[in-house]
């Protein structure tokens, strides 16, 4: 049995999720659930680099504090890793008064010994971020072949 394959790109600030056919409620919940799990994402690996510039400075969590100006329980709450009480601009400005420079990287996922801090190697990413499209597309398929 032959496969047609077919190319499609969604446009920037597009759903890739109604463009698969979800119904349009189901996919702005999709859509909404990824950029709440990559935002997840970004805050753990930023929350692992502060912990990080922490450790290697070996500061005190009261001391970290002042550095960072932010209270001591604020610290506290970094360290044991509670991202869903910061945003992405605090935690930068975290990094920033320990002295670190946070920039965006894009790394090329195929590279087997490309890692991020805090997260699966890229290529476990990658193979996953695989699956998922594929049983997407699989859906699709069978959505579009039962009209």
């Amino acid at each position: 049995m032959s496969e047609k394959l077919s190319q499609h790109t969604t446009p920037a600030g597009g759903n890739v999720f109604a463009d698969l056919g979800f119904s349009p409620e189901e996919a702005k919940r999709l859509k909404a659930n990824s950029e709440q799990r990559i935002k997840a994402d970004l805050k753990i690996q930023l929350m692992e680099e502060i912990r990080l510039a922490i450790r290697e400075s070996r500061l005190k969590q009261e001391v970290a504090a002042i550095v960072m100006g932010v209270n001591r329980p604020r610290v506290s709450d970094v360290m044991t890793g509670k991202a869903s009480k910061f945003t992405l601009d605090a935690l930068v400005d975290m990094l920033q008064r320990l002295g670190r420079r946070v920039t965006l990287q894009v790394v090329d996922q195929t590279d087997e010994t490309a890692y991020l801090p805090g997260t699966q190697s890229n290529r476990m990413h990658l193979e996953k971020s695989i699956k998922q499209y594929r049983n997407a597309e699989f859906i699709y398929r069978n959505l579009k072949s039962g009209e």
